[in-house]
Formats: C-alpha cells, structure tokens, sequence
C-alpha cells in the first residue's frame, strides 16, 4: 500500500480527504477525536511545505443544497486553533478550479456532500476533484468502506494516490489481530441490534476463544435460550441465527442483568438473574457477577476486539457494565482494539482513549473490515 511518506510531496498541492463527520451543536464540536485523529498526516504534509487542501463531508445534508448547519466552519475553525495556523474554509471550488493558493495557509473545501453526485461516485465530480491537486491522500477510514467521488473516485483522476497516516494505522491496528491473533482472543460485542453485526460476529469466531455478548444484542441472544426479557429490545426476526450462536461454547452471554420498569435518568435498577426476569422490566446493564466473570475473561487474554456499549450507557445508573470493561481492558497486558457503532462515544465519555491500545476511528467501515477484510480504495494504493 501507497504510504504518504513514501510519495514525493514537497511543495505540491495535497488533497487530504479527511473525516470530520462529528457531532456539532450550536456551532460547538461536541466530539473531537476524528479531527485529532487526522493531524498527524496534515503536519506532516506542512512539514513537506505542502499545499494542504482538507476536504470532508458532515452530516446528510440534500445534495446541491447548500445548509448552514452542515458547514465545516466550526471545523476549519477548530483546526486553526489547534494547529495555530490558519484554515479557511473555500465554497465555490467546483467553479474555480484554479483555487486562489495563499502561502502560510491550509485550505478546507466545503462539504462535499453538498456536492451533486458526490455519493453516487460521479466521474464528472471525481474529475473536478482530481484537478485541484497533485497528490490525493485518503485519510477518511470511516467513509472507506464506501464507492464515493471524494472517498474513492477521486483515486481514479488524481495523478499521485496514496494513503494518509490514519488510514494506514486503522489498517496496521486491525490486520494486527486479523491476520495474526494470538491465543486467546476474546470478542466483546454490544450495541443495540445484532442484525447489524451477524456477519461480523460469524467471521469473529473463527480467531477468538471467546465471545462475549452485552447491549441490546444480549438481549437477543438470551431470548432465544428460551428466557424471558421482558420489555427490553430484541429482535425477534433474529431468533433463529441466535439460537445457531448458541450452539457455539466459545459464546458467553450475561448470567445476571440490571434492570429497570423505566428508561430515565431519575429511575434506579436493579440486579437479576436472567431466569427471574418480569414482564415489565427493562434490561438496562450487565449484572454484578456477569461484570465479574468478564474482567476474569479479559485478564486472561491476549487480544481484545470491542465493538458496542454493554448497557445503555449515556444514563449514569445503567452505564457501571460499559465502565468496568474499560476498566478490565486497562488493566490487561493484551493488546487491544475498539471500534464501531458507539464505542467511541462511550470510550469519550469515561476519559479512557489512553486506556485501549487502538481507538478506530471507524463505524461502519471497522466492522465492514472485519466482515470483509477489503476496503475498495486500498486497490488504488497499490505499489
């Protein structure tokens, strides 16, 4: 795989698809850990007194509208801050293809998702791109998994392609297990709905020793060994494969639960088995003596794979199963992996990025990864 640093970028034009799709509420980035995650290539990039051109979507905003709350200026704004070095923000970039170049100052093309054809992968968009720069640099993991004009066709325009420090270190971190796992591995996987990482957890179970179940997949899969679940999220469609789960001794799902008769703040919960169970209770959270058998599982390990919150837990009182994982993972000697869904969130909210040996910066693209193995741009990056 093309490396930046293996490419010839001295005083050229650099286009570096990034990832800046976080959240943002009154004009306030409420998550950073993408922007941050992306630096590492741009300073390197103005270290080779490049002419840095950042380009990212945010959002989903209708194509060829333009909307004020889907603009990157709070970004651009951000990145001035922490770099202490300018951005600015540029709007008319598909009209002007000669961009007005300023030394001492990184430019940032404005959403490209108010772009015309720019998730249909458009060749005509992908060619405009392409035209802006010398060198294309994808450094946007968590949008690799799919074909778009600025994520991918681009790649097949820009005279020099190559990946960006994130992106080959998002690869790196997950070929490292992939490809080789050192005994024993342990899976965690949470989340709200099992339908979105069946395939995932199926191709998981060929290098752990271990499969743990927590979240609203748990839920699923305790209902089908015939427990009841009461009020909590479960999908009954998925019943079948759960039970095929099972059947499998790696899988290990929880043995006690939180639970509550309310999802709300103001509302306690309370520990049970999974045999005693009400018609009325929620499950909100892994129980005491789950939580325990799963610190032991994890000391003993390895490597670790996270993917998912076990509990729900944006809400303080449901949220002790999510934080003594982190904590267990911190305190093993395994290497360790997280990504996907909310993991990110949740890892953000207790202040435990130095605590996982790799923080993926991506959704979807980290799980679909893991289910494939392959991220279509990669093919462009070949040497």
């Amino acid at each position: 795989m093309i490396h930046i640093k293996s490419v010839n970028i001295d005083k050229k034009k650099v286009l570096i698809r990034c990832d800046f799709n976080v959240p943002i509420k009154s004009s306030k980035i409420i998550s950073d850990y993408r922007i941050t995650s992306s630096i590492p290539t741009i300073e390197y990039a103005l270290r080779k007194r490049s002419k840095v051109i950042l380009m990212s979507h945010l959002g989903r905003p209708v194509e060829g509208r333009y909307e004020d709350r889907f603009s990157l200026r709070p970004i651009s704004n951000f990145l001035s801050k922490i770099l202490n070095f300018p951005v600015n923000l540029v709007q008319n970039y598909l009209q002007d293809e000669d961009i007005v170049y300023k030394n001492d100052e990184i430019l940032m093309l404005e959403n490209v998702r108010f772009n015309k054809g720019e998730k249909n992968n458009d060749p005509f968009l992908s060619q405009k791109y392409a035209k802006l720069c010398d060198v294309f640099v994808m450094d946007a993991f968590g949008v690799s998994h799919r074909k778009e004009s600025s994520s991918y066709g681009i790649a097949e325009y820009s005279p020099i392609s190559c990946a960006g420090i994130l992106f080959s270190k998002e690869i790196d971190s997950l070929s490292k297990i992939l490809e080789k796992p050192i005994s024993p591995v342990v899976t965690i996987i949470g989340g709200s709905k099992i339908s979105s990482k069946l395939a995932v957890i199926k191709e998981l179970s060929k290098i752990s020793d271990k499969i743990i179940f927590g979240g609203g997949i748990a839920n699923t899969i305790i209902s089908s060994s015939g427990l009841k679940v009461g009020r909590s999220l479960v999908e009954k469609k998925l019943i079948p494969e759960s039970k095929m789960l099972l059947k499998n001794s790696k899988v290990f799902f929880p043995i006690d639960v939180k639970v509550s008769k309310k999802i709300s703040r103001a509302e306690e919960c309370f520990n049970k088995s999974v045999q005693s169970i009400e018609d009325d209770d929620y499950i909100v959270d892994l129980g005491e003596q789950t939580i325990k058998c799963i610190s032991q599982i994890v000391k003993n390990s390895k490597m670790i794979i996270w993917s998912g919150p076990l509990g729900i837990f944006e809400i303080p009182n449901f949220s002790l199963g999510t934080k003594r994982l982190i904590e267990a993972i911190s305190k093993s000697e395994a290497y360790s992996l997280a990504g996907g869904g909310d993991t990110v969130s949740a890892i953000e909210k207790f202040d435990s990025f130095d605590k996982i040996s790799y923080v993926s910066t991506g959704g979807g693209a980290f799980l679909k990864y893991i289910e494939t193995r392959e991220i279509p741009i990669v093919s462009k990056f070949k040497g």
